[in-house]
């Protein structure tokens, strides 16, 4: 008998260990699962958002990076893994991504966008166009999974800057921007240098990532030349009982007469 009742004392022990086991398991698979999502975001699937300056593009085409080419070269602009917006275009105010080209001199942190980003007095402004259809690529949603994620990112090409002339040879800073409201959130961009090319279709142009170094001017050489002088030669004629002289600068006549 007291035999029985020490089992039936013990079986609700039992179940209080069981019910913190079945805790401790819940918890440690729950564990497990965030370490799984921080692992799988660590890995890329994440988006990385803030404002200002965030880094720089590359330039490649299914062949590998590139560092320059063709206006009808077509390549991928890819900005760092993970580049997002703040918010994505269903918010209020919308985000969007753009794509920008404009002179070396202009600060992207200044631009607005409209159709494109607006322009700049004294300088050159532009967006980027796909390679598929010369499409400017301007306004585009951020995603909204992971929040702000810049993806659907065409190849472009500078096909569309066409005739020769259209796009002037110089120094111009690319990439991408967020804005908010019309206004540059943050951006990625890096300088290339475009050159005129009379060989080129169809924009007259090649482009290479970088600034070029500015030509080399030697100074001017003199060399000092000897100089000569000639003297004409001094002519005598005499004759006897007179004389005459007559003098040149340079060179002297004496005549003689008889008497």
């Amino acid at each position: 008998m007291t035999e029985l009742v020490t089992k039936i004392r013990f079986i609700p022990r039992l179940r209080r260990r069981a019910r913190n086991v079945a805790r401790v398991g819940a918890l440690f698979s729950a564990a497990m699962l965030i370490l799984s999502c921080i692992a799988v975001l660590g890995a890329g699937g994440h988006a990385t958002a803030a404002t200002g300056f965030l880094g720089t593009v590359q330039f490649s085409t299914p062949n590998g990076p590139i560092t320059g080419g063709a206006s009808a070269t077509e390549f991928a602009m890819v900005p760092p893994s993970g580049a997002a917006c703040e918010g994505s275009g269903a918010g209020v105010p919308a985000y969007r991504w753009q794509t920008y080209l404009v002179s070396a001199t202009v600060d992207v942190a200044t631009l607005t966008y409209a159709s494109g980003p607006n322009p700049v007095t004294g300088a050159f402004a532009s967006p980027l166009f796909d390679n598929a259809g010369g499409t400017a690529v301007v306004n585009k949603n951020p995603s909204a999974s992971p929040l702000g994620l810049i993806s659907g990112i065409p190849t472009f090409s500078f096909a569309a800057f066409a005739p020769a002339g259209t796009l002037p040879a110089g120094a111009y800073k690319i990439g991408f921007a967020c804005t908010k409201a019309g206004a540059t959130d943050s951006y990625w961009t890096t300088e290339i240098t475009i050159t005129a090319d009379t060989n080129d279709t169809p924009a007259g142009i090649t482009w290479t990532v970088g600034v070029a170094p500015p030509p080399t001017t030697l100074p001017p050489t003199t060399t000092a030349l000897p100089t000569t002088t000639l003297s004409p030669p001094s002519t005598t004629t005499s004759v006897p009982g007179s004389t005459t002289t007559t003098s040149v600068p340079g060179s002297t006549t004496t005549t003689s007469v008889p008497g």
